[in-house]
């Protein structure tokens, strides 16, 4: 399991800041067993309203086919 963690000046999207162009702390976790990877990343948000956290959820499965690197899987934003 490997944890990270940062504080930056502004979180933009697509050239949006998603923290009214404040700080952002952000976290996360990821952990892998065998191709099957999982993950979590959340950090602060300000839209002006009374969603102050963004987490979003991550995992799937990696492996070896015929020679070519196949990577398949999902993730949720909350």
């Amino acid at each position: 399991m490997v944890w990270n963690a940062g504080v930056f000046s502004d979180y933009r999207v697509r050239g949006f800041s998603q923290t009214d162009e404040g700080a952002a702390l952000q976290v996360g976790v990821d952990a892998t067993a065998g191709g099957i990877y999982g993950g979590a990343w959340a950090s602060n948000v300000d839209f002006g309203d009374d969603t102050e956290v963004e987490v979003d959820f991550y995992g799937g499965y990696r492996t070896v086919v015929g020679g070519f690197n196949v990577d398949v899987g999902g993730v949720v934003y909350l």
